[in-house]
């Protein structure tokens, strides 16, 4: 068993495969974000998006070994989207704040997510209209950890 840094692989560069792979599955829970947004035209950073998730991908390794081989699971491999959206912000439109533009989009996700985990898991998701206004705060002006994300995610879930 590994247990000293010089025994664990290096994470390499991720292959233009998995991050299309990653991309397609990304862009599917946004497909409708424009639509509900009202906009169109939202510019997308690609070195962005690819950073996210190479971060998300190093962080899926984490849960492997500090976790004792659990997997991450959709519901916090799309938190940790969000974390990162609300981060480095790789969505820009003219007419829109970045910050306002990426902190809605993150919801977006944040919410189809937690609604698409839940009606698989045969279970209801407490997203009523006060605590989606709570969360919007939240992703705009508070300063959450991607630890916080998750575990609000599994909260909404009952």
């Amino acid at each position: 068993m590994a247990n000293k840094p010089e025994e664990f692989p290096q994470f390499s560069v991720l292959s233009e495969q998995i991050i299309d792979e990653r991309t397609k599955k990304l862009a599917a829970y946004m497909s409708s974000i424009p639509q509900i947004l009202g906009i169109s035209d939202i510019q997308v950073n690609s070195k962005s998006i690819a950073q996210i998730i190479d971060k998300v991908e190093k962080r899926r390794i984490y849960f492997h070994i500090f976790h004792n081989g659990m997997k991450m699971g959709e519901l916090n491999e799309f938190a940790l989207y969000c974390f990162w959206i609300l981060k480095l912000c790789p969505f820009k439109h003219s007419s829109v704040d970045n910050g306002e533009l990426n902190a809605k989009i993150s919801l977006r996700l944040f919410i189809d997510v937690i609604y698409s985990v839940a009606s698989r898991q045969n279970k209801k998701a407490n997203l009523e209209s006060k605590i989606i206004q709570s969360i919007y705060y939240s992703f705009r002006f508070r300063d959450l950890s991607k630890e916080a994300i998750m575990l609000m995610a599994e909260g909404l879930i009952f």
